[in-house]
C-alpha cells in the first residue's frame, strides 16, 4: 500500500495500524517515483485543506469573540453614581498614587496615571460627577519617551480626553523600571498623570478604597 502511494492515515484507516508502527516499518523503504509523486500531491492537498480549515476557524473564532464582547458590553449600561464611585476608586487603588512622604511631597493629592484613553475618561467622569472637579481644574503631565514628539502627544491627549492645552505639560523621561529595555514605540503618545490638588478629595477616594477592602475582604481574611 505504501508503494502504491498510500498515506499513513489511509493505511491506518484500512488496517488499523498506528502511524508510529508504520513509521518504523517504512523507515528503510525506498519509494518509486510514481509513489513519491502521489504522496506529494496528497500532502499538498492536505496542506491546502488545513490552510482553508484554519482560515475558516480563525474567522469563526473572531466572529464569536466579537459576539461575546458585544453581549457583555450591553450588560453594563450606564453606571450609577455609586457604581462609578466604586469602579473609579478601584482603578485608583491599582493605578493611583497613595503614599506621600517628605521625599515625594507630604501633602496628599490625587494623582492617577495611565495610558489607556478610556480608563482616563472614566476617571475624569468620576472627578466631574462625584468630586465636582472640571477638566479646567485638572492638571496633566504627559510622560513620553525621548524619541517621541511632545507636540503630537499634547495634541492627541487634548483632543482625546478634553483637557485644556494650557493644563497639559509634556516631559521626556525614561522610567527606571524599563531601564531603556522597553520598545520606544510601545506607547506612541506616552502616559498621562492626572493630578488634582486637594487633601479632602484624596481622603474621600482613600475612604472608598478602605471601604472596598474592609467591607468585602476583612471577614474572609479573619
Amino acid at each position: 500500500m505504501r508503494l502504491q502511494g498510500k498515506t499513513y492515515g489511509e493505511i491506518r484507516s484500512l488496517l488499523g495500524v498506528p502511524k508510529s508502527t508504520q513509521s518504523s516499518w517504512f523507515k528503510q523503504l525506498t519509494l518509486s517515483g510514481n509513489a513519491s509523486t502521489i504522496l506529494k500531491r496528497k500532502q499538498g492537498d492536505n496542506l491546502k485543506f488545513f490552510k482553508q480549515f484554519n482560515k475558516a476557524r480563525t474567522v469563526f473564532i473572531k466572529d464569536e469573540n466579537e459576539a461575546v464582547r458585544k453581549t457583555y458590553r450591553a450588560k453594563v449600561g450606564k453606571l450609577s453614581d455609586r457604581e462609578l464611585m466604586l469602579v473609579s476608586a478601584a482603578l485608583y487603588w491599582a493605578e493611583g498614587q497613595k503614599v506621600f512622604n517628605n521625599k515625594r511631597g507630604g501633602y496628599p493629592y490625587l494623582c492617577f496615571s495611565n495610558s489607556d484613553p478610556q480608563m482616563l475618561l472614566l476617571f475624569l467622569e468620576f472627578l466631574e460627577r462625584l468630586l465636582s472637579v472640571s477638566r479646567k481644574e485638572v492638571r496633566c503631565e504627559v510622560h513620553i519617551q525621548p524619541n517621541l514628539s511632545g507636540a503630537k502627544s499634547l495634541a492627541y491627549w487634548h483632543r482625546t480626553i478634553g483637557i485644556p492645552i494650557n493644563r497639559l505639560r509634556v516631559y521626556k523621561v525614561i522610567s527606571r523600571s524599563s531601564n531603556q529595555k522597553r520598545p520606544k514605540n510601545i506607547l506612541p503618545y506616552g502616559t498621562v498623570h492626572i493630578r488634582v490638588n486637594g487633601r479632602r478629595k484624596f481622603f474621600k477616594v482613600k475612604g472608598i478604597i478602605d471601604g472596598l477592602a474592609i467591607n468585602n475582604y476583612k471577614t474572609k481574611r479573619d
